[in-house]
C-alpha cells in the first residue's frame, strides 16, 4: 500500500477511536476506510495477476 494511503487510513482509524461508535459520522468513516482498503487491495491483486495497468495505483 502506498505510504500516503496507509497514512490516511491510519489517521481515519484513529479518528474513529476518538469519535466512538455512538458518533453520527462513525458509520460513514468506517465505511470509507473499508472501501478504500478494499479498492486498493482489488487493484493490487489485479496488478499481481497480470493486468496491464493498476487503476488504483
Amino acid at each position: 500500500m502506498s505510504r500516503h494511503i496507509l497514512d490516511v487510513l491510519v489517521r481515519a482509524e484513529e479518528e474513529m477511536i476518538f469519535l466512538g461508535p455512538d458518533h453520527p459520522s462513525y458509520a460513514l468513516l468506517a465505511e470509507l476506510v473499508s472501501s478504500v482498503r478494499s479498492a486498493w487491495q482489488e487493484g493490487y491483486e489485479s496488478g499481481r495477476h497480470g493486468a496491464s495497468a493498476n487503476p488504483y495505483e
